[in-house]
């Protein structure tokens, strides 16, 4: 669980200006003011970075502020915190250097950043961004970027008199850390006794395409593709993971191309550390059977676990119609400008 002493007050009596910002408690009413991690929701691959802001929007008479804010330690990692001074206050500020602890306890990092202006700086009034926080993604899932302390002050003048609370809004963010894509490749490997094209994390820069066509007097052949997908072990033998028949299925009706997807609920399913994945696409004509047009191996998972999930696949297609011989032509594209690819293909 995260721990918060909300008791200790990081900044007292610096210069008469008394912000005890960790003491206040805003009014219950409301107000446009708001704190919010922005953008609200982020995706990003494993091993990736990404930034998100800590904003403030709409407040007036503004002199200091202060977040604590915690995230899922397994899933991300903050790698830099850098904050904004507003230009009004210039040099006359004071401020506690972001504290980023990525082990604050078993469960969760922490970062705790606060900011006050030191009299005479003037108030700040409008929107701004307090400060830019950097992560690095760990493993695949959800991460909530959760704000446990947010505080707000404005400059009560002249002292005896106390900074009171700004009250506000706050909205936590979040982080959703998928597996890279699986991106279907020209160049070929050999893969648990298995020579095929590759199912790997980047593509290179050679298309690869395959067609076939039927006879179609009158131009009304709908064309179809899918995926079957297979684990196969070190000695070679697969077991279909798929059902028996192409599953995230897409089709052309009319003569066309470009990139399509669909969707497919891959089965939690267990792996030998060992065991490779292979990916079959397979098309097919309105009246005809699929058949396979190409497959693809990934490397060894080094994984016990497919993870149960749904799979984007995305397909290269075209459909094309020549009306001199009255035939459909059907097309599958991969690699270079294509991507023709797999997405969220999860497993540890």
């Amino acid at each position: 669980m995260k721990q918060t002493n909300k008791t200790v007050c990081i900044l007292t009596c610096i210069l008469a200006t008394a912000s005890m910002i960790s003491s206040l408690v805003p009014p219950a009413f409301a107000i446009d003011t708001t704190v919010k991690i922005n953008p609200l929701q982020t995706t990003v691959y494993i091993n990736g970075t990404f930034s998100v802001n800590v904003t403030l929007q709409n407040v007036t008479n503004l002199y200091g502020w202060e977040f604590w804010l915690y995230w899922n330690r397994t899933i991300v990692n903050c790698t830099q915190a850098v904050v904004n001074i507003p230009s009004v206050w210039a040099d006359s500020h004071y401020s506690i250097e972001p504290a980023i602890c990525n082990d604050y306890n078993e469960t969760h990092g922490r970062c705790v950043k606060l900011l006050s202006a030191l009299y005479p700086a003037p108030t700040f009034n409008g929107t701004m961004t307090l400060t830019i926080l950097t992560f690095k993604a760990l493993k695949t899932g959800v991460a909530v970027l959760d704000f446990e302390v947010v505080k707000l002050s404005d400059n009560n003048w002249p002292p005896p008199k106390h900074p009171q609370p700004i009250a506000h809004v706050v909205l936590d963010g979040s982080v959703t850390v998928l597996p890279p894509p699986l991106y279907m490749r020209s160049d070929q490997h050999t893969v648990n006794n298995a020579t095929t094209y590759k199912l790997v994390e980047n593509h290179t820069q050679t298309a690869a395409s395959v067609n076939s066509s039927v006879t179609d007097p009158e131009n009304e052949a709908y064309c179809y593709w899918g995926v079957r997908v297979w684990k196969r072990s070190s000695a070679g033998t697969e077991t279909e993971i798929t059902s028996g028949s192409p599953v995230a299925v897409v089709s052309r009706t009319s003569s066309g191309s470009g990139l399509q997807s669909a969707n497919w609920t891959c089965p939690t399913t267990n792996l030998s550390i060992t065991d490779c994945l292979v990916v079959r696409v397979y098309y097919k004509f309105d009246w005809t059977n699929y058949t396979q047009c190409s497959q693809f191996i990934t490397l060894q998972l080094n994984a016990t676990l497919l993870e149960a999930g749904t799979w984007t696949v995305y397909y290269y297609t075209q459909r094309s119609y020549n009306s001199g011989t009255h035939k459909t032509y059907i097309y599958y594209y991969w690699d270079n400008n294509y991507n023709s690819r797999t997405e969220n293909t999860c497993y540890n």
